[in-house]
């Protein structure tokens, strides 16, 4: 696997908007050259991996799209990257939810979302509240029979 970082994007507006373009169409630039998304893609010939990679909060990426014709994606505001020696059937499900880390330029593990328990609400923390309360008396006529 040859991994190529076409850096990260940005959602802008063109100061003049392409002569056919439909109304509400958005548009996407590369952050360190301003490159216009839709004239980059023209780069990529179909024997390639194109992705994009979603930023996570450890500074690694989450590979998210992945096509081999890279106007089937869009980078809005993420980091597109590319596999240029790709041998395999099926890149999505090879590549899609893996973290990918810009400074090795290595896709490795599949990524797992955290768990986030969220706090108990009013009602739960009542009930729960209840319940301890019957609890403790029930503990209590077993110590005492």
């Amino acid at each position: 696997m040859m991994i190529v970082d076409h850096g990260m994007w940005q959602i802008y507006t063109p100061a003049v908007l392409p002569e056919h373009a439909p109304s509400g169409a958005i548009y996407s630039r590369k952050v360190e050259t301003g490159e216009d998304w839709y004239q980059y893609q023209k780069k990529f010939d179909g024997s390639t991996v194109v992705m994009t990679a979603q930023p996570l909060e450890d500074g690694s990426y989450l590979v998210q799209a992945v096509h081999k014709l890279a106007q089937h994606i869009f980078p809005g505001i993420w980091r597109v990257i590319e596999d240029t020696e790709y041998t395999g059937s099926d890149p999505f499900t090879d590549y899609n939810g893996y973290v990918y880390n810009a400074d090795s330029r290595k896709i490795g593990d599949k990524y797992v979302r955290p768990r986030i328990v969220p706090p108990p609400t009013e009602t739960e923390t009542k009930i729960l509240g209840v319940l301890d309360t019957i609890v403790t008396r029930l503990e209590r006529l077993e110590r005492d029979k």
